[in-house]
């Protein structure tokens, strides 16, 4: 694991004054792993920023493999965010919205959001986040973005046909952590569920939720105040604040 000190330092320098510092490897276990290990000194004054080019060890929610080889974009900011306890579906739907609109400004890339939190393109899925609480009011988020991997899992697709270069990846992550730190203050109002929503994959159309063993299977209404799922069953409504959603194929040969 080397501490690749250079792109560390151009991407502090683009993120100015925030109470923020940056570490940035070629190589780690997982960049979660490592904010862990960081969080006894996260406090209002100390956050920490870890970048890494690949992971050995990248995995999701439910503890599941995150495919994260070169190619890929993977990050963990670690920080404290008040009232955390009260608002963490609000950050975590949050952060994917964020995500979504910094790739869509910078990168003119429309991707759709999967809730509660992966971006998807073209239906494959392009970016995963994960946020962790090691302790109260203490975030751990975590980040992956494929670029331009190769060999991707079935489902999983990629942003670019080429790999973007270097100054282009650090205007985008800089350009993200600055909208993030301004977001954080105000994400408790959810004032962008109404755009979350807009380009929420799935509205009106039929899913499966796994919810711990639970399957419910319905229609996607839309989202609540909370950025609980609303889905339309045969039961009727449900409201999710925590499950796997994954679409409903119509069968070969079904009237559609």
């Amino acid at each position: 694991m080397n501490f690749l000190s250079t792109k560390a330092r151009l991407l502090q320098k683009q993120l100015g004054n925030l109470p923020v510092q940056t570490f940035w490897y070629d190589q780690v276990t997982s960049t979660n792993q490592i904010i862990q290990q960081m969080a006894h000194m996260i406090d209002s004054h100390h956050a920490y920023l870890v970048i890494s080019d690949q992971q050995t060890q990248g995995h999701g929610k439910f503890n599941r493999e995150f495919h994260s080889g070169l190619g890929g974009l993977y990050l963990s900011l670690g920080l404290a965010v008040p009232d955390l306890d009260y608002n963490a579906g609000l950050l975590t739907t949050g952060i994917a919205w964020l995500l979504n609109k910094t790739i869509e400004n910078y990168w003119q890339i429309n991707t759709q959001i999967k809730w509660v939190n992966d971006l998807l393109l073209a239906d494959q899925k392009v970016a995963g986040i994960l946020v962790e609480q090691p302790h109260p009011g203490i975030a751990v988020i975590g980040i992956g973005l494929n670029l331009n991997q190769q060999n991707l899992p079935p489902n999983v697709g990629n942003l670019f046909d080429t790999l973007p270069t270097f100054n282009e990846i650090n205007h985008f992550l800089s350009l993200f952590i600055q909208n993030f730190w301004e977001f954080k203050e105000i994400f408790t109002s959810g004032f962008f569920l109404s755009d979350y929503q807009t380009k929420l994959c799935w509205l009106n159309q039929t899913v499966t939720a796994q919810v711990g063993k639970q399957k419910i299977q319905g229609k996607i209404l839309g989202i609540n105040s909370q950025a609980n799922l609303i889905l339309k069953t045969t039961a009727g409504l449900k409201v999710l604040s925590t499950g796997e959603v994954t679409k409903v194929r119509p069968a070969i040969g079904a009237n559609i």
